[in-house]
């Protein structure tokens, strides 16, 4: 579901709904939160969220809804933009935990369609004419399909999270362990492990540690 799709099956019109996204952002964040939280926005779904977020001041959620735009769209420009944008407003988080590489430019699913159509070219060429390079295309097309495939299973499997309020981290998961470090507001970690109402954190400097759940946000997928 875009994000004027949303938008416009509560404000009524398309015309209404992208009004609304581009000048109200208390508007937006009342047509788009409720498919958020269901995960039902596309990437300029959580683009515009993200924005409007970023513009009411909440700025770890903006953080959160741009870096779920930047993964369904690694290569839209603006969605990188606002993303750099909105962690240069942030003081003192760490590097943020980085996706598969492959992520970076293709989505999963698009990186398993052309190891695919790949794998469907060198088969051609293997039924019609074997060939060391119908072979090795073979392979390349096996090889896209498997990092296609572990991207898949680290995105779904390694949920990443936005720290909302600055927080201790602690060695284990209670208020008493021994202070490691602080997480600053914005730093997006991965999240490791579960335990009661905590959570195993890795943040972009390879630091662990436990900190409360309700200390994160977690980047929707």
């Amino acid at each position: 579901m875009t994000s004027l799709a949303a938008a416009a099956a509560r404000a009524g019109t398309l015309d209404d709904a992208a009004e609304a996204v581009r000048t109200d952002p208390a508007m937006t964040l009342t047509l788009l939160t409720p498919a958020a939280e269901l995960g039902q926005l596309s990437g300029i779904g959580w683009y515009d969220l993200g924005l409007a977020r970023g513009r009411v001041g909440d700025l770890p959620s903006a953080v959160a809804s741009l870096r779920r735009a930047s993964e369904l769209r690694p290569r839209d420009g603006d969605v990188a933009e606002a993303l750099a944008v909105a962690r240069s407003m942030l003081d003192g988080a760490p590097p943020p935990v980085q996706p598969p590489a492959l992520c970076w430019f293709l989505t999963p699913f698009e990186a398993a369609v052309v190891a695919a159509l790949t794998m469907g070219l060198a088969a051609r060429s293997l039924w019609t004419r074997p060939t060391l390079g119908a072979w090795l295309l073979w392979g390349l097309g096996g090889a896209g399909a498997a990092v296609a495939g572990s991207a898949h299973a680290t995105m779904r499997d390694a949920p990443v999270a936005v720290i909302q309020v600055a927080t201790a981290v602690r060695d284990a998961p209670e208020a008493s362990a021994t202070r490691s470090h602080d997480l600053a507001l914005g730093s997006e970690v991965g999240v490791v492990a579960e335990e009661g109402a905590w959570r195993l954190v890795l943040d972009g400097e390879n630091r662990r540690g436990w900190v409360p759940q309700g200390a994160l946000i977690e980047v929707v997928r």
